[in-house]
């Protein structure tokens, strides 16, 4: 076997043994590859260092997972031959290349089960409370994009979803979302996102113009049923493929990657199996942490020592340094205290959480107290425990489950860390209406090009692909989760604990809990959770207060960035709402 050359920026090194397996396997083999690559393995340089090898009359894609790797690909890999594309941006080429016009509206399907089940479900218009016909159109919406994911359409297969993701169904729900998907497959005049990768498949459209020799498959592990499905359309009769992954690092089944993502790609083609187990990233000392997570990963030669630091104080991250926690809440009352010591840090990738936030405060008045102390029956905070204690209930009525199993739910342990982020929030505040500007300035991001010496502050889901020379944990007794209890529970706590580890390239520090009760993990393990629960419940009024049935203020809803539903502005909230779909849609294509 020949010795090959990587080539990184201006210099040039030689390859691994491992990396000669793979360049050898490309130049000389016929198999598509799999390769297993670890934390830090320099899988990029690889795989760009590998398509320098693939003949320039060989048309090749390469689908990455989102646009900032799309970007960071398209800048390295300077050959016309090879096209870089995310699988929604490929989905988008295909449904033009079979002439549908692609208008986007990611609220395609949410607004039209909402009108349809209000209409069809005799079982939803039995359900006087609010909660439970909220947790019953977010099922079905649920249920809609699940059944997308796995390109699954029976009875059967789609109420497996809803056990294999926890959905507590209260009805027929599962005849509402294939009524739905009936429709949605019929309707193209607009799309959203899920469907640029769902058309194609359900419609089985053609590809021709999208067919390459051979394909390279980004973080393979995460890869859903309908992505798989897409990829293979792309084959022509002699493509060949090679994914890259991790099973230790799959993260994402909660959000549609099949959980035997690599097992069910190798089914794809004849394949071989190849690995890249080599850190460059992780010096020695995290290496052999990590390896109790992954036997795929060993240590560079020339790696330093690095250092593993118990019991690290939360005042020590500085500039450039990475705070990762399994919770949002303690990442919340860090960022606070931060910010009251002039210490620069940001919340990073937490968007979603900033509108979860902002969703929870819509039913309540500006002038609404936040009530802390629980003084009061219509305070912000006695009401958000209420709902809380409405939805333990139904759990225990649903299951025929103590409070203890209710209130260890994985739907109730997240709606308590969510009214826990919000009570950290409020500090300094006393209405909701100032706790709302201060969500917005407490989640406003910097710049992609900002990365001044700030610490950044984001949970181990979104810290995936990231790196820093040193690394906290915050509340490390809540890696890996002690709410884990089945064996797919287990398993996922087991590679965030091994995707967190593996940020570190020279010290992973886990932070002291104990000196600040706010920052203490030990508050969120289930013992904690249930006293604490119970403790409130007996503070509390008991029942959801009544709401004055007063419409939300406009200037509110533009503040939350939520629509007006009057019936005078239906339409000009419609063509706002396309305008910007379509706004960020451009922009997501780029």
């Amino acid at each position: 076997m020949q010795q090959y050359f990587i080539k990184f920026g201006n210099q040039t090194r030689p390859a691994s043994e491992y990396q000669n397996r793979i360049f050898d396997e490309i130049e000389n083999g016929t198999k598509s590859i799999i390769i297993n690559a670890c934390a830090g393995s320099a899988k990029t340089t690889t795989i760009v260092n590998a398509c320098d090898l693939i003949d320039s009359d060989k048309k090749v894609a390469f689908i990455a997972f989102n646009r900032d790797i799309v970007k960071e690909i398209d800048n390295k890999i300077k050959r016309s031959n090879v096209v870089v594309t995310t699988y929604h941006s490929l989905g988008y080429k295909i449904l033009l290349e079979n002439d549908f016009i692609v208008n986007l509206d990611e609220n395609k399907y949410i607004v039209y089960a909402n009108n349809f089940v209000k209409d069809n479900s005799k079982f939803f218009n039995l359900l006087k409370k609010k909660n439970e016909r909220s947790a019953y159109l977010r099922n079905v919406h649920n249920l809609v994009n699940y059944s997308r994911y796995y390109l699954k359409y029976g009875k059967r297969e789609v109420r497996e979803i809803s056990e294999q993701f926890g959905l507590e169904l209260l009805g027929d729900e599962v005849e509402m979302a294939l009524d739905v998907l009936a429709w949605g497959k019929n309707e193209s005049s607009t799309l959203d996102y899920m469907d640029l990768i769902w058309f194609p498949n359900i419609h089985n459209l053609s590809t021709i113009k999208y067919q390459f020799d051979w394909i390279f498959i980004d973080e393979a592990q995460d890869t859903s049923i309908a992505q798989q499905k897409l990829i293979e359309k792309c084959f022509r009769k002699n493509t060949r493929f090679v994914a890259v992954g991790d099973d230790s690092q799959q993260i994402n089944v909660w959000c549609g990657a099949s959980k035997n993502a690599i097992m069910e790609l190798e089914q794809l083609r004849d394949t071989v199996t190849l690995d890249l187990p080599i850190s460059y990233r992780c010096p020695k000392k995290v290496v052999e942490l990590a390896k109790a997570y992954s036997k795929n990963i060993i240590a560079a030669d020339g790696a330093i020592d690095g250092e593993i630091r118990n019991s690290v104080d939360v005042n020590s991250p500085n500039g450039s340094d990475l705070v990762l926690c399994r919770m949002t809440a303690p990442l919340i009352e860090l960022h606070i205290k931060y910010h009251s010591n002039n210490k620069r840090s940001v919340i990073r990738g937490m968007e979603d959480f900033k509108s979860k936030y902002l969703e929870m405060l819509t039913d309540f008045h500006d002038d609404t107290l936040i009530d802390k102390s629980f003084l009061t029956s219509n305070g912000l905070m006695p009401c958000l425990y209420k709902k809380l204690f409405v939805e333990i209930d139904k759990i225990k009525e649903m299951y025929s489950v103590d409070d203890e199993d209710a209130i260890s739910h994985a739907s109730i342990i997240t709606m308590y860390d969510h009214i826990c982020g919000i009570q950290a929030l409020s500090a300094g505040v006393s209405t909701v209406g100032a706790l709302v500007r201060k969500i917005n300035e407490v989640f406003s991001d910097l710049g992609d090009g900002d990365n001044g010496d700030y610490i950044s502050l984001m949970t181990v889901h979104k810290s995936k692909g990231l790196e820093a020379d040193n690394v906290y944990i915050l509340c490390p007794s809540l890696l890996p989760s002690p709410l884990a209890k089945t064996k797919d529970e287990i398993v996922a706590e087991r590679n965030l604990c091994y995707v967190a580890y593996t940020r570190a390239k020279k010290t992973l520090n886990f932070m002291e809990e104990s000196r600040f009760a706010s920052l203490d993990g030990k508050r969120f393990k289930p013992e904690h959770i249930i006293a604490d629960i119970k403790k409130k419940r007996g503070e509390i009024m008991v029942g959801i207060p009544v709401v004055k049935n007063k419409k939300t203020p406009k200037k509110r809803l533009e503040l939350l960035n939520i629509p007006d539903n009057s019936a005078t502005s239906n339409v000009a909230n419609k063509k706002r709402a396309t305008t910007k779909a379509g706004m960020k849609f451009r922009n997501f294509l780029e």
